[in-house]
């Protein structure tokens, strides 16, 4: 496997480097990669990296040579735009055309031109209407965040391709696929799980339309039931739920339960061959309970034949009502 320095200034390419050993965390959390590489001079501070065998694209952070090796420690690509800009509310239509608007003004065209970076070439692949705007702070924010944002919240995705000269941003939104983790699987090794939840186990609903009371209960089985069994209960808290009309409190109610929402770790081993992007949509089946996730860090090692994943925000699925 080779490594590619492209320069910070005009992306061209600078050297190419065998690479002796590598750890590299593709994630939409700012961490730090690091590459080993035979001793060398070339690279610098703030140079692009591109990981051709792991389709990898960072920048460096700091550079270190000991025993004849060089070793970069890189950060996101994302990273590049984290520089804090004052706040101009612009005019536009589409939101994939405003952040790249906001790109070729700071960055590809930015009137400093000691900072303009003209290799950058951005693209808007879809028309996304709707308002929204960057978060602030005292008027200031970044580019990066607003992306993170986007993505959040209306899909808009921005990807990375790269030419000897160019650095290609397309900007696009899509449907992410959705993906089974079954950990009865013996491919499937969960490294890490955490739960620290907030979860309802009890709904009393009292319904306007009829002045009716109700109670129900979830199971262990994801199913709901208005009897208060002993046994086979999600352990949580009891609330109350007041519905307008009569037709509305089963839907409301099952629509209650399942925002049952964890703040959590789970990780979890698997091998190469399965295959794993960032913001992959995944569906995780635990013991008899159904969730849904997202990737939302890979860690991949030179020399090793699996890849470890990490998981986003995990909600639990309640497919159904037992009693209406």
């Amino acid at each position: 496997m080779e490594v590619f320095i492209k320069d910070a200034k005009t992306f061209a390419t600078k050297s190419h480097h065998t690479v002796l050993d590598y750890d590299i965390t593709p994630s939409i959390y700012d961490t730090v990669s690091t590459i080993t590489i035979p001793q060398t001079e070339e690279p610098a501070e703030r140079d692009f990296v591109y990981l051709d065998g792991a389709k990898w694209l960072g920048i460096i952070g700091n550079v270190s040579t000991d025993d004849g090796r060089t070793t970069l420690e890189c950060s996101q690509i994302s990273t590049l735009f984290n520089r804090d800009l004052f706040y101009t509310a612009g005019t536009y239509t589409y939101l994939e055309d405003y952040l790249k608007t906001l790109i070729d003004d700071n960055y590809t065209n930015c009137v400093d031109t000691f900072y303009s970076l003209p290799f950058l070439d951005v693209e808007a692949l879809t028309s996304t209407t709707g308002s929204l705007k960057p978060d602030l702070d005292d008027n200031i924010y970044n580019i990066s965040s607003f992306m993170a944002k986007l993505r959040r919240i209306k899909g808009i995705y921005t990807n990375y391709t790269i030419s000897r000269t160019k650095l290609y941003i397309t900007i696009v939104t899509r449907a992410n696929p959705v993906k089974n983790v079954d950990f009865s699987n013996p491919s499937f090794v969960i490294t890490e799980q955490n739960f620290s939840a907030k979860t309802i186990s009890k709904i009393t609903t009292y319904c306007e339309e009829n002045a009716q009371t109700r109670n129900w209960v979830l199971l262990d089985d994801g199913s709901i039931v208005n009897s208060t069994p002993t046994a086979g209960r999600v352990s949580g808290e009891w609330v109350a739920l007041v519905v307008s009309n009569a037709d509305d409190v089963a839907p409301k109610v099952q629509e209650e339960f399942a925002r049952n929402f964890y703040s959590h770790n789970i990780t979890f081993m698997c091998p190469l061959n399965y295959q794993f992007d960032l913001y992959d949509n995944l569906r995780i089946k635990i013991g008899n309970k159904i969730f849904t996730s997202y990737v939302a860090q890979k860690h991949l090692w030179a020399n090793s034949k699996v890849q470890e994943i990490q998981c986003g925000e995990l909600q639990m699925q309640y497919p159904y009502l037992t009693t209406i």
